[in-house]
């Protein structure tokens, strides 16, 4: 269970009483953007790297707080809830707090205002931190549990361990974790590791990341910052708008075909086992002739019902981790 409220309730009346936490503004001369920014450069290895642009848009959409000690930004934290669509999950992307703010409960009373003003629906809240770093003392303090971890980004060679409380509504929900995740600056699929029974998240080790494709064959001799006897890594051929609809149409794609506004699209999807045509047909364009060709079938224009590729689970409970 999170225990940020009975740390608040232990401070001494009137503690806090300089301290204010609201959500960021847009506009007003961007002072609360650059803060954002200025914070995230300043503790980059820690809270990772957002785009002002990807900042901006949350902003917007007020899914970042910020703590104000004496009306100066002092603390943020950015968060939202139905992490990878279920609704009953929160996610905190970033949370950092200025040096001269710390060892004052502002990122407690942060976590807490985050809580408080989430959907009633949700449950569960985790997050992201890397190994090596002493925020996870702090999420530990907090009430939350270290259950699973992943490999981060292949420059840095970094553990992310993924730490989830529970709130009050949530506090008889069954800890879980996410199978796979691809997101953030890595680009990658990353296959998500449960923690042992009894297991330090100080202690996991991950088996190796697999080789990056298209990374084999480099040659031995090449000199720092050069290029000089270093294989280059080869391209995939562009495939072609004609070539993905042949390949689509008689199932040899790894794709998911949607049709908005009159424009045909194809989304990768992984792993998924392509559909008949026809029977694909048949959710997108129902009382379609089923004895006629594929070659002949018509898909509706506009917008179109979202299909769902797969029925594998993307959530595994963190008691089947051992």
């Amino acid at each position: 269970m999170i225990r940020t409220a009975q740390q608040l309730a232990k401070l001494p009346e009137g503690e806090h009483k300089h301290v204010t936490i609201r959500s960021a503004m847009p506009g007003h001369g961007d002072r609360d953007l650059k803060f954002l920014d200025h914070l995230q450069k300043k503790f980059s290895n820690q809270v990772g790297f957002l785009p002002r642009q990807a900042l901006e848009w949350n902003i917007e959409r007020g899914k970042v707080s910020i703590a104000l000690e004496n009306d100066e930004p002092a603390a943020y934290l950015l968060g939202k809830g139905n992490y990878l669509r279920d609704a009953h999950f929160g996610i905190i992307y970033q949370a950092a707090v200025s040096y001269d703010a710390r060892r004052r409960l502002m990122g407690t009373a942060l976590v807490q205002h985050f809580i408080d003003h989430m959907e009633p629906n949700i449950r569960l809240i985790g997050l992201w931190c890397a190994q090596d770093i002493e925020a996870n003392e702090f999420w530990n303090a907090c009430g939350f549990e270290a259950i699973a971890a992943r490999h981060g980004s292949r420059r840095k060679g970094r553990v992310h361990i993924f730490w989830v409380g529970r709130t009050q509504r949530g506090k008889h929900e069954e800890l879980r974790y996410p199978r796979q995740t691809r997101g953030g600056l890595m680009r990658e699929y990353r296959e998500v590791y449960g923690l042992k029974p009894g297991e330090e998240y100080k202690d996991v080790v991950l088996p190796e990341l697999p080789e990056e494709e298209g990374s084999k064959g480099s040659a031995k001799g090449s000199g720092h910052g050069g290029t000089k006897g270093r294989a280059k890594a080869s391209r995939k051929p562009r495939v072609s708008l004609a070539e993905m609809q042949r390949a689509f149409r008689y199932g040899q794609s790894q794709h998911i075909c949607v049709v908005i506004a009159g424009m045909t699209k194809y989304l990768p999807v992984a792993p998924f086992e392509m559909p008949n045509f026809t029977d694909l047909a048949k959710v997108m364009a129902p009382g379609v002739d089923q004895g006629a060709s594929s070659s002949s079938l018509q898909l509706p224009q506009g917008p179109q019902r979202v299909i769902k590729a797969g029925t594998k689970e993307i959530w595994t409970p963190a008691r089947d981790a051992a």
